[in-house]
């Protein structure tokens, strides 16, 4: 039983991972790269920042990385993980919505309801990895800024704080997404939308 289980809990995590079509290794080598990339660009953002900040250079890029985490980066996450879980107390509270498109839906049919549904989970998904690839970066980058911060490192201290309100709030965010996900996943499910 416990065994049934854990294999449908892989099973879903590799669909909302969007690597379900892969073989196994694969499933878990793709990710497993991936967190190690966003480790390394995650750990090398200090470096990038000192390099902006030394060559003042012209630009909104230049000066966005040249300054790291502010208060006018760190609420985005937040925000998202608010609105993320305002639709998922929808979601568990009622059916899902119709997909959304440009036909009516009283003029569709009960399999065009479901493919529907279906392209939204499926961009849902494709959102939760982004998000988790952004989450997961800019988590390693607080660790980076906390462990500079407490050495000598002027510039990561002058943006810490706002870095470590910034990675929580996507991580946050992160989370309620994959809820989210999940319970929308349970629903068209139980539809019989899904292969």
């Amino acid at each position: 039983m416990a065994d049934h289980r854990s294999d449908g809990r892989r099973r879903v995590a590799a669909e909302l991972l969007l690597v379900q079509r892969l073989p196994p290794t694969l499933r878990v080598v793709v990710p497993l790269a991936v967190c190690a990339a966003c480790i390394v660009v995650g750990v090398e953002s200090l470096a990038i920042q000192h390099h902006f900040a030394a060559e003042h250079g012209s630009g909104r890029l230049a000066t966005l990385l040249a300054r790291g985490s502010t208060g006018a980066t760190a609420w985005e996450g937040w925000a998202a993980a608010v609105f993320f879980m305002i639709a998922l107390t929808r979601l568990r509270r009622g059916a899902p919505e119709p997909p959304a498109g440009l036909a009516r839906v009283e003029n569709l049919t009960a399999r065009q309801l479901r493919a529907g549904l279906v392209r939204e989970y499926t961009v849902v998904r494709a959102a939760l990895v982004v998000l988790s690839v952004v989450a997961l970066t800019d988590t390693t980058r607080a660790a980076r800024y906390v462990v500079a911060a407490a050495g000598d490192d002027a510039l990561a201290r002058t943006s810490v704080l706002a870095t470590i309100v910034e990675a929580s709030g996507l991580v946050v965010a992160t989370i309620v997404l994959t809820l989210w996900a999940a319970s929308f996943r349970e629903q068209i499910d139980r539809m019989g939308a899904l292969p």
